[in-house]
């Protein structure tokens, strides 16, 4: 994955940047794709949620990230989350196994998990750890005794962790989510004129009731470019926006959404708490 060198100065130059600590926008998780030297597939998004950017490894780490950053309940999502070498050495000697090390080194690995998760249920807070592997990655015997030495580290905080196969995600509902997500207004991307969006969305939030409940979503939108004099593809811009707020609810399962009829979509007063149809609880 990485040709550059792991030492303790460059684990302890990376606590110093505050790596792995802080909430929020203040989070920076352990790894970021720039400590990568050589990496296959890799990616940086922006989240809403959280005012921050973040990094992932592998396309299977990105799809569950939108599945996270949908569930209302998720307040935190901190990725590449790293766990104290004292506690997972510790573990380790009492799995009788071997702590993972850096390549070509003798340097204890700083072990992370992919996913580090706060949700807020019946006013409570509770964390949840996840760590995401393609179908063929957890039958690897020293895989698996890795996920041991973290989920036995969690264990021991009171920390449910659970493991998050590829053939275990919706593919529809996250194609869906993904589209929905690249709708909204990015950090740097202007407007024509200031709330030029969400002037958009107020009125097509008062058009949508009025639409035929047959009219496939991107017909409708397509009108509604017409009757407004708007640009093409602002029409479908501004519904996924509608989607992303939870104002224009959708059900994820319809395997084209721009192609799912009006009436498969429910329209809500405001933005709301709802959950995805079928979605993570």
């Amino acid at each position: 994955m990485s040709t550059v060198k792991w030492n303790e100065a460059r684990i302890e130059r990376l606590q110093k940047e505050g790596r792995g600590q802080g909430e929020l926008a203040e989070y920076r998780p352990w790894l970021e794709i720039t400590d990568l030297s050589s990496m296959g597939v890799s990616h940086r998004v922006f989240s809403s949620k959280t005012s921050r950017t973040h990094h992932f490894l592998s396309n299977i780490e990105l799809n569950f990230f939108y599945m996270l950053e949908w569930c209302q309940d998720v307040v935190d999502i901190r990725e590449q989350f790293p766990l104290p070498r004292s506690a997972t050495r510790e573990v380790a000697t009492q799995l009788g196994v071997k702590h993972p090390a850096y390549p070509e080194t003798h340097v204890d690995t700083v072990m992370t998990v992919d996913f580090f998760v706060t949700r807020i249920r019946d006013g409570e807070t509770v964390l949840e750890a996840f760590d995401i592997k393609s179908n063929t990655g957890v039958e690897d015997a020293r895989t698996i005794e890795k996920l041991e030495i973290t989920r036995s580290v969690f264990e021991e905080n009171g920390v449910p962790h659970n493991i998050v196969t590829e053939s275990a995600l919706p593919t529809t509902k996250v194609k869906n989510l993904a589209w929905i997500s690249h709708a909204r207004l990015m950090p740097g991307e202007s407007e024509p004129v200031q709330g030029f969006f969400d002037d958009c969305c107020i009125r097509m939030q008062d058009d949508f009731s009025r639409a035929s409940g047959y009219l496939p979503l991107s017909e409708y939108c397509q009108n509604f470019e017409t009757r407004f004099h708007l640009e093409p593809g602002v029409g479908l811009r501004v519904a996924r926006i509608l989607m992303n707020r939870r104002i224009l609810v959708p059900d994820l399962n319809q395997p084209e959404l721009h192609r799912a009829e009006i009436r498969t979509f429910t329209l809500t007063g405001s933005a709301s708490a709802l959950r995805v149809v079928g979605g993570l609880r």
